[in-house]
């Protein structure tokens, strides 16, 4: 006889039998980024190593002659649901099913996707851009995508504009940067930092906190307004638990910001790099990635060398490269990101990105080869972003959840055994089905004794079996 207790499609097998006290427990995400970074028309998938590379996936996409920002959202198998290149929204099979507002025009810069609260299959997608030399506008907007996972296909539909020279004709520069969930309903915050050129004669710039929530991104709230050149950004990042937020000064810029306290009492922290040997004509400081413990910022710019601000003790430390020559070996490029197996990645500008270790500093560790299918992708003007991610949050792990929460459960109530034998025909869950399902814990009670026989029951997010002390579980 085989019974099988699973939990998030993971079967657990027990064959003849046994006795013994049991808790079982919801499956934890082992890691808190994404296990998958999207790239156009391939994926790196950081489950699986080849050597000190990743293995690289083929994805269904549109043919591309250069993309600024890619990302993608996947299911608990590591399947790609839908993707987003430049703010256009492409289903699974490569179709495309729609384009964020002001975007499709290779001047995106970052881009999100957030599981919509209290939902499933439902997820934001939120863009930010800037001007460049692709395009002269700056835009932050969202839309929705939603999923059907019994068909694969999907549904887009735009939304609003948040920020940029839509709300205010002087921005130049916008970029954004969403938290982790920040009470039981699952909402977040979203951050958009916003300002004119440095070179303009009336500098504009804020910080502004939007929140995410199941009826949309509202409620916005000005952080901080303050008419310097200093809030043009590339890229913004935020601490691991939500206290803090960094960008890079933009174009021409040599600062690093650092807005401490954002949910109390903000304060604004500007950074002066330590001298670099600048052989790129691009010296501006656009890469910024905060450690998990939230002790350290690192920051990058092209063609030098990587550094790091010790935020307790208010020093900027350089990183010494051993990668030394502007061949294509040495990281380039201005991004940063920390990725799923713990290390941060730096493009290099031809071919790869480059893994930095934030325990030791040590470049060089593991490689994400984008090889030849991805030249166009990854070039020396370095524009290209690696993939944004809510810092903190598993992506897979809300599909997980969804997976099962979008179930029929047999059973939603918790509740407490007394001495019985289930079986597909007479059980707490639903009489005549060997395979139930339940969304809420149960008790196997001190004192008594319940044998299972012959059945399956699934087990939701947030349920478990607990056998007490003094009770017996036989699965027979």
């Amino acid at each position: 006889m085989e019974n099988k207790i699973k939990h998030y499609g993971r079967a657990i097998s027990i064959i003849a039998i046994l006795v013994m006290i049991l808790t079982f427990s919801p499956l934890k995400a082992q890691n808190i980024q994404m296990e998958h970074w999207y790239f156009g028309q391939k994926d790196i998938d950081f489950r699986y190593t080849n050597g000190n590379s990743y293995v690289t996936n083929t994805i269904n996409a549109p043919s591309l002659q250069q993309g600024n920002s890619f990302n993608g959202i996947y299911d608990y198998n590591g399947d790609l649901i839908f993707s987003v290149i430049d703010g256009v929204i492409i289903d699974k099979y490569g179709i495309q099913k729609g384009i964020l507002n002001g975007f499709g025009k290779k001047n995106s810069f970052e881009i999100s996707i957030v599981p919509i609260p209290n939902s499933c299959n439902e997820y934001y997608v939120i863009g930010s851009s800037s001007k460049n030399r692709f395009s002269n506008e700056s835009y932050v907007s969202f839309g929705v995508v939603n999923y059907n996972e019994n068909t694969g296909n999907i549904a887009f539909t735009n939304s609003a504009y948040l920020a940029g020279q839509t709300i205010d004709p002087s921005i130049t520069h916008c970029g954004i940067a969403v938290s982790n969930t920040i009470n039981s309903s699952g909402n977040r915050y979203l951050y958009i930092v916003q300002g004119n050129a440095q070179n303009s004669a009336n500098p504009v710039g804020y910080l502004s906190r939007y929140e995410i929530n199941s009826s949309g991104i509202s409620n916005p709230v000005i952080v901080f307004n303050v008419n310097t050149a200093e809030y043009t950004p590339i890229e913004v990042d935020l601490s691991h638990d939500g206290s803090m937020i960094s960008w890079g000064g933009g174009a021409s810029s040599d600062k690093i910001f650092i807005v401490k306290n954002l949910t109390s009492t903000p304060s604004l922290v500007t950074i002066t790099p330590n001298p670099v040997n600048i052989y790129s004509t691009h010296s501006s400081y656009h890469g910024v990635e905060f450690t998990k413990d939230g002790n350290y910022l690192y920051f990058s710019n092209h063609g030098n060398n990587a550094q790091k601000y010790d935020i307790q003790n208010n020093v900027v430390i350089t990183i010494s490269n051993s990668y030394s020559t502007p061949s294509g070996i040495i990281p380039v490029c201005p991004q940063i990101e920390l990725a799923n197996d713990g290390l941060f990645y730096i493009p290099n500008g031809i071919n790869k990105a480059i893994s930095l270790n934030p325990i030791n500093d040590v470049y060089g560790e593991k490689e994400i080869n984008f090889n030849n299918n991805h030249n166009h992708i990854i070039s020396l003007s370095c524009i290209p972003m690696l993939p944004d991610q809510i810092d903190g949050f598993e992506y897979t792990q809300n599909q997980l959840n969804c997976c099962v929460e979008s179930n029929i459960f047999t059973n939603t109530l918790p509740f407490s055994s007394i001495t019985s034998t289930w079986t597909p025909t007479s059980n707490p869950f639903q009489n005549g089905q060997a395979q139930v399902s339940t969304s809420a814990s149960f008790t196997i009670s001190a004192g008594t004794k319940v044998t299972i026989q012959n059945m399956i029951i699934e087990f939701g997010p947030d349920a478990k079996v607990i056998v007490e002390p003094g009770a017996t579980l036989i699965l027979d």
